[in-house]
C-alpha cells in the first residue's frame, strides 16, 4: 500500500508540475543587494517563477551561454560553483554602475495544445496563436526552444549612471532610456525592447513591483520598440517581455526569447 501511495503522490506531483509549466517561465536575476557597499560580496541568484514568487536555480554550466558583470573595468564572467546556488558571485570592487547579465542557450519544451494556448494568451503572443491556427497546428502539441535573457542593475556604493541606458547585446533586451534611479517626473520610465539589437514592435512589456505584483502595468511596444510606464517609484521592479518566432531548428516549431530587467528604487530623500 505504501508503494502504491508513493506512486500516486509522484504522479500527482508530476501532473501539478506539468500544469504549472506555462506559468513558471519568468526568469530574473536577484542580487543579494542592488546597492552593495564597496568591496561587499554579492550573491547573484537566478530565480524562476511567477509574480515574484521564484525558486532559486543552481549554477548549470550546460545552460549558461553568458553570465557576467559589466562595470567601469569592462565585462568579466561571474564565478560560481557548478550545481550549487547562487549561480554567480560578485565582489563589488568598483564604485559605480554595474550590470549583471545572464543568457542561456536554447532549451526544449513541449506542451499540449491547451497549455500552449494558455501560455500564448498570458504572454501576449496572440499572433502566434493566429499563425498556429492558420497552419492547422492549433490542436497539435507545440514544440519550442526557449532562451532566457536577464539583467540586473546594481549601484555599487550607491552610484548609478547613464551606463544603465546602454545595450549589453542580449538576444532580447530591455534597455532603460533614462537611468531608473535618476529623478523622473511622475515616476515615468521609458524602456526600449531590442531583438537582435533592433527595436521590436508590438511586444507586450510588463512592469511588476515586488511589493504588489498584482498591480503590474502592461503596455505594447511602439514602432521604435518603446514603452513608457508611469508611477515607477520606490520598490524592487521586474520589467519583462517575451518574443517568439518560427524556429529554424527542425526539432521544434517555435523559438522564444524571455527578457527580464530587475532594479531597486529607493524612496526620495526629503530636502533639508
Amino acid at each position: 500500500m505504501k508503494l502504491i501511495h508513493s506512486r500516486r503522490s509522484l504522479a500527482l506531483a508530476a501532473a501539478l508540475l506539468v500544469a504549472a509549466l506555462p506559468r513558471a517561465h519568468d526568469c530574473w536575476l536577484q542580487p543579494s543587494s542592488f546597492r552593495p557597499a564597496l568591496k561587499q560580496r554579492v550573491d547573484v541568484s537566478v530565480q524562476v517563477g511567477v509574480a515574484w514568487q521564484g525558486e532559486e536555480q543552481v549554477r548549470n554550466p550546460d545552460r549558461i551561454f553568458r553570465l557576467a558583470r559589466i562595470d567601469a573595468n569592462g565585462e568579466r564572467p561571474l564565478p560560481g560553483f557548478d550545481r550549487r546556488a547562487p549561480a554567480g558571485l560578485m565582489n563589488a570592487s568598483v564604485a559605480g554602475p554595474a550590470i549583471l547579465v545572464y543568457q542561456t542557450n536554447s532549451a526544449f519544451l513541449e506542451l499540449l495544445p491547451d497549455k500552449f494556448a494558455s501560455y500564448l494568451e498570458e504572454e501576449g503572443l496572440e499572433r502566434i496563436a493566429a499563425e498556429r491556427a492558420k497552419l492547422g497546428e492549433a490542436e497539435k502539441p507545440a514544440r519550442e526552444y526557449y532562451k532566457r535573457c536577464a539583467k540586473a542593475l546594481v549601484c555599487v556604493d550607491g552610484r548609478s549612471g547613464v551606463e544603465f541606458t546602454k545595450s549589453v547585446g542580449l538576444d532580447l533586451e530591455l534597455v532603460p532610456l533614462v537611468d531608473p534611479h535618476a529623478e523622473r517626473p511622475e515616476g515615468k520610465l521609458a524602456v526600449q525592447l531590442l531583438f537582435d539589437g533592433k527595436p521590436l514592435e508590438g511586444a507586450l512589456v510588463v512592469a511588476q513591483p515586488k511589493s504588489a505584483p498584482d498591480k503590474a502595468q502592461k503596455l505594447r511596444s511602439d514602432a521604435q520598440g518603446k514603452v513608457e510606464f508611469t508611477g515607477v517609484g520606490a520598490d524592487v521592479w521586474l520589467v519583462k517581455s517575451v518574443h517568439m518566432q518560427r524556429s529554424k531548428n527542425p526539432g521544434a516549431e517555435w523559438q522564444s526569447y524571455w527578457a527580464a530587467l530587475t532594479f531597486e528604487l529607493l524612496a526620495a530623500t526629503p530636502a533639508k
